[in-house]
């Protein structure tokens, strides 16, 4: 919710920008600190690098989830009502598709070439991603706040979710598959 809010209070190119800015640095810092770690610590549960290198990479990753919710709300912006709900499962496809490619690459980076070269090329499609965005236009000609007074209004958007016919279920739904998902490859992960 707090990205949510971000994206409501900001223009979806700046957070898109931002987004990926910062996660470029988190992937970047991490790297570094990669290379100069020594393995052992690294590869320790137990040790102080292991969990600072995890929270690095987290932190990267979750902040460029505000870039994905900036760039579904697009579809609004640059899209004409008519033609919104078709868009929205275009855009609803095409990232499900791209979450499926990128973690079977992912997983195959890792296992096939180590981990050296998948953060490498994890910081290099990062910032590919940003000189991109930099150079997209956005047509975002006013920002909409509404009376929102909060940085965070669970109530809102509480209020906002019932509105639409069956939002709530869609919402548990994919919020019980994540959590399942995510399990599953906490389970998975290690075996493989």
């Amino acid at each position: 919710m707090p990205f949510g809010s971000w994206v409501d209070r900001q223009r979806k190119k700046r957070v898109m920008v931002t987004a990926t800015a910062v996660t470029a640095i988190a992937y970047a810092a991490a790297f570094g600190f990669y290379l100069v770690v020594p393995r052992a610590e690294l590869l320790s549960v137990g040790s102080p690098t292991f969990w600072v290198f995890i929270l690095v990479i987290l932190l990267g990753a979750i902040v460029e989830s505000a870039r994905g919710i900036a760039l579904t709300t697009c579809v609004t912006l640059l899209v004409p009502e008519p033609e919104r709900a078709k868009a929205n499962g275009l855009v609803g496809m095409t990232g499900g598709l791209a979450f499926a490619v990128t973690s079977v690459f992912s997983g195959l980076a890792v296992g096939q070439l180590g981990m050296t070269w998948t953060l490498a090329i994890s910081v290099g499609l990062t910032v590919l991603s940003l000189a991109h965005l930099l150079t997209v236009t956005i047509p975002e000609p006013e920002i909409v706040h509404g009376d929102v007074p909060k940085a965070v209004d669970f109530g809102g958007a509480y209020r906002a979710v019932i509105v639409v016919p069956g939002l709530l279920g869609l919402i548990l739904f994919g919020a019980i598959n994540n959590l399942l998902g995510g399990v599953f490859m906490a389970l998975l992960g290690p075996t493989v």
